[in-house]
C-alpha cells in the first residue's frame, strides 16, 4: 500500500446545499459545520455539512478527520470546465488532481499554495497520520473542498518544479519573447 494511499480515491466535494442530517436547505450567512469522516477504515472520506441546530445530533458513530465551520454563501454558477488549462492554475491544479498521478503530488502543493495567496482557496488543517500529510482547503467561491497531498520538495527542486507549471501552464519563460515582430 503506498504512502499516499488516502489521495487516491479522493475527489473535490462541494459544500452542500442541505443539511446532511435534517436536510433543511443553508439559509445565505448561516453557520454551517462541516466535517471530512467516514463510518469505516474501508471507506472513503466524505464531507458532511451540518445546520448549527443539528450540528450536536450529528452521528457519534463517524471517524472524523477533521472539522470546520463557515458562514453558507449561495453558490455560484459553475463555469463550465476548461478544454485545457492554458494560463489556468485553478484549472492546472483540478486537473493534476483528478489525474491522481503520485509525481505530480508536489505541483498540487505548490499550486494549492499559489491559489492560497490569490485567495481563491481558503486553508483550514494540515492533516498527518501514518499513511501520510495533507492539506485541506476551502475554494472560497464555491465552497468545495480540496483535500491536497502534502509533498515538500527539496529546495533545489523547486526551479525544475516551477519550470513544470510554466510549462503545463503554456506561460512563457522569463526573458523569452513569444511575438514574432
Amino acid at each position: 500500500m503506498s504512502a499516499l494511499s488516502p489521495f487516491i480515491d479522493w475527489q473535490i466535494q462541494p459544500r452542500s446545499r442541505r443539511c446532511a442530517l435534517t436536510h433543511n436547505p443553508f439559509q445565505e450567512g448561516e453557520i454551517v459545520y462541516s466535517i471530512l469522516a467516514r463510518a469505516s477504515a474501508k471507506e472513503n472520506w466524505h464531507r458532511l455539512d451540518y445546520s448549527a441546530q443539528a450540528w450536536s445530533q450529528r452521528p457519534s458513530n463517524l471517524e472524523i478527520l477533521c472539522q470546520w465551520q463557515s458562514r453558507y454563501k449561495l453558490p455560484q454558477e459553475p463555469k463550465p470546465a476548461p478544454s485545457s488549462t492554458n494560463g489556468d492554475p485553478e484549472a492546472l491544479a483540478r486537473s493534476l488532481l483528478l489525474s491522481k498521478d503520485p509525481n505530480d503530488y508536489p505541483l498540487c502543493t505548490l499550486l494549492a499554495l499559489m491559489l492560497e495567496r490569490k485567495r481563491k482557496l481558503k486553508f483550514l488543517s494540515r492533516q498527518q497520520d501514518e499513511k501520510g500529510s495533507w492539506l485541506l482547503y476551502e475554494h472560497v467561491a464555491s465552497g468545495e473542498t480540496w483535500l491536497i497531498p502534502e509533498v515538500i520538495p527539496q529546495e533545489s527542486d523547486y526551479p525544475k518544479l516551477e519550470m513544470e507549471i510554466r510549462k503545463r501552464l503554456s506561460v512563457s519563460q522569463p526573458g523569452t519573447s513569444t511575438s514574432t515582430g
